[in-house]
């Protein structure tokens, strides 16, 4: 589980013989987790993955002696993380998809990893930039190909980039 303070991941067996309880907090003190996700493989690599607010993505290897969260790929760019989702082939592909406050990143769990930005259209709402409005394909969409114009809620704090 994740929490917002001290120790900021734990791990909780509800085993009616045997319960146990452990704490992660190394490597993860200064990063706020926004989401902690686990690979369908889990089971055979019981690896965690933590988006976190500013620091990226972060990764736990329970399978250490002493794990320790550790950066997942490199170059992350400096964006605020929102959401993280893994590939439906995420064992073979080791495929990770971050939502940011610029818009989508994608990135490979494996050594030397990076970090790609996706260019997609997007409204930014200029007084809260973390929000992000899809549907260029929407069928009532008068410009398929662009960003849904929101005109039921006004354009005046809207920008197009």
């Amino acid at each position: 589980m994740g929490m917002s303070n001290f120790p900021y991941f734990a791990e909780y067996i509800d085993d009616p013989v045997q319960p146990s309880y452990r704490e992660y907090p190394d490597g993860i003190e200064d990063s706020s987790i926004v989401k902690v996700i686990c690979p369908s493989d889990f089971a055979t690599r019981p690896v965690v993955y933590a988006a976190t607010f500013t620091d990226g993505v972060k990764k736990l290897d329970l399978r250490q002696g002493q794990p320790v969260w550790e950066d997942v790929g490199i170059d992350f760019p400096d964006l605020w993380v929102d959401s993280i989702a893994l590939s439906p082939n995420f064992a073979l592909d080791r495929l990770l998809v971050v939502g940011s406050q610029d818009g989508l990143l994608v990135g490979q769990d494996v050594p030397g990893g990076v970090w790609v930005q996706e260019d997609v259209h997007y409204t930014r709402d200029n007084e809260a930039p973390a929000f992000r409005y899809f549907a260029p394909q929407a069928s009532d969409n008068p410009q398929p190909d662009r960003t849904w114009p929101w005109k039921g809620i006004g354009t005046g704090p809207l920008r197009e980039q």
